[in-house]
């Protein structure tokens, strides 16, 4: 089975999720479902495409911000946030990788 996601970067036809490889294919389609109407369906879908497009941006930032946390200054008097940062950041990455 492939696991692997349709490409970024993915855009939005009204409530069409596309990709354009050779041509537009769609990726997904938005419909009332569950939200019970379109607008809201819309906007799920943007939000869907907004994610998925920075996804791969957000995990390398995240992965950057991390190979600095251990090289922080336990005197610094900001270090309890940093390190709570870090934490999030960790908590997150790990989120977006599904570890």
């Amino acid at each position: 089975m492939n696991m692997n996601h349709t490409p970024t970067p993915w855009d939005l036809r009204s409530r069409s999720i596309t990709v354009k490889d050779n041509g537009e294919d769609i990726v997904a389609e938005a419909n009332g479902g569950l939200s019970g109407t379109i607008g809201e369906a819309v906007a799920n879908a943007a939000f869907i495409v907004q994610a998925c497009n920075s996804h791969a941006a957000l995990v390398a930032a995240a992965e950057k911000f991390l190979d600095l946390c251990p090289r922080m200054n336990e005197d610094d008097p900001v270090a309890p946030a940093l390190f709570d940062a870090c934490e999030q950041a960790l908590a997150a990455l790990k989120l977006a990788t599904g570890e």
